[in-house]
């Protein structure tokens, strides 16, 4: 069943080529058609595969093939597959670390034009109710989160307390 299936797939190319060329589906001269394409394929078939057996002993000619080939790996082999599927995992992971790292890029830039819009918008209600600019924060200040105080128990009942502040974390 699944054998004339398969063929079934084959002969629809030459099929498709048949009706092209301008023969009448159904007819005994649309199936000779279809039966020559087949056997002139059939007779090429082994120069293909002659031709693709050549390509896998000598590679594809690509940087990869040659970095395998750098490393002693021969093409068609066990190893050279896998060489080359090594590169094209650090090649996907690393796109990958690259779209990482533009986005964060573009989150940075979009919270910075979004810090820079608050503080010309505080900067402005400040100037209508009448405050200088004295009392507005400048675009360019860095927001710091604020301080925060942490209380540790340490051997012997003692205490220590630690509070920071930005980067910056003092313990008493």
């Amino acid at each position: 069943m699944f054998g004339s299936q398969a063929m079934a797939l084959d002969l629809s190319n030459y099929e498709n080529t048949c009706a092209e060329i301008g023969f009448k589906k159904k007819t005994p001269a649309f199936g000779e058609c279809v039966l020559e394409l087949h056997s002139r394929e059939g007779k090429t078939a082994p120069a293909k595969q002659k031709q693709a057996q050549t390509a896998i002993s000598q590679g594809d000619g690509t940087p990869d093939h040659a970095t395998c080939a750098k490393y002693g790996f021969q093409a068609g082999t066990t190893e050279y597959s896998q060489c080359r599927m090594q590169i094209d995992t650090a090649r996907t992971q690393a796109r990958q670390q690259q779209n990482e790292y533009e986005h964060q890029l573009a989150a940075q830039k979009k919270a910075k034009e979004e810090a820079q819009g608050e503080a010309l918008f505080l900067l402005g209600m400040g100037m209508l109710a009448g405050s200088g600019p004295k009392r507005s924060t400048s675009i360019n200040t860095v927001i710091q989160p604020p301080p925060q105080d942490m209380i540790f128990n340490l051997p012997g009942g003692k205490f220590m307390r630690c509070s920071t502040m930005g980067m910056v974390t003092n313990c008493r």
